[in-house]
């Protein structure tokens, strides 16, 4: 269970750049990556008014950064729920679709999804998405899932993460990394944690190095906006 908690804006790390991480889970077709600087007006509509206050995986909360985004003042990060699929997979989409050179996940693969799989993407036995969200606008998205093959079954895999434009360079993305953290620490299976991103994205990788992650592989790949570049694979032992 993720403990309610805080953390101040002002004194957390702050990664430049448009920040969004990591990972491609290939094999479940997740995609885990980062983003462009590209906004969209599509980010003002998304909002959801329950946070499950004092319920299971209740929410981290942040204090607002003096001077940052006009308003930020409630900003908390939680799992999601199955039942919050249809405003996920809006901001899912948007995020693919405004950003389509930094996802390992393309745009027409995510939006032919059922609404079933939607709903598995969000919570399992091994894997659970995570919504940011300032008041009840949410703001940002990022998730963890476990490996499904005999090979890969220790080991957690950071995915899907992206902060709306205008609250990256507050020191947010802290919030993303210590969730899927503390929810990988709580299952005892994961040995490590893994998290991939594309080269040029200087910013989940300085992320990566704050929580101890160390870069152990590069490989070139095909982006989904046609470009190719090489692929960094960051990994975090967490046990022996």
């Amino acid at each position: 269970m993720l403990a309610a908690t805080s953390l101040h804006v002002n004194s957390a790390p702050h990664f430049s750049g448009p920040f969004v991480c990591e990972t491609t889970v290939r094999r479940m077709q997740i995609g885990c990556e980062s983003c462009s600087s590209v906004g969209t007006p599509l980010w003002s509509f998304f909002s959801i008014g329950d946070h499950g206050h004092g319920r299971r995986g209740s929410p981290r909360k942040a204090a607002p950064k003096r001077g940052s985004v006009h308003g930020m003042n409630d900003i908390q990060i939680r799992p999601l729920r199955a039942s919050e699929w249809s405003t996920f997979k809006d901001f899912r989409l948007a995020a693919l679709k405004s950003a389509p050179g930094m996802f390992a996940t393309s745009y027409e693969e995510a939006s032919a999804r059922s609404p079933e799989s939607w709903r598995e993407i969000i919570a399992g036995p091994s894997h659970q998405a995570f919504g940011l969200f300032d008041g009840t606008r949410l703001i940002g998205i990022t998730g963890v899932f476990g490996g499904r093959e005999d090979s890969d079954d220790d080991t957690a895999f950071l995915v899907m993460s992206f902060i709306v434009p205008e609250y990256r360079r507050c020191g947010l993305s802290s919030m993303l990394y210590q969730a899927r953290l503390d929810w990988i620490r709580t299952r005892d299976k994961f040995k490590r944690a893994v998290a991939a991103m594309r080269a040029s994205n200087e910013a989940s990788q300085r992320a990566c190095r704050h929580f101890g992650f160390t870069c152990i592989d590069r490989a070139p790949r095909t982006w989904p906006d046609g470009a190719t570049e090489d692929e960094l694979i960051y990994e975090l032992q967490l046990k022996d």
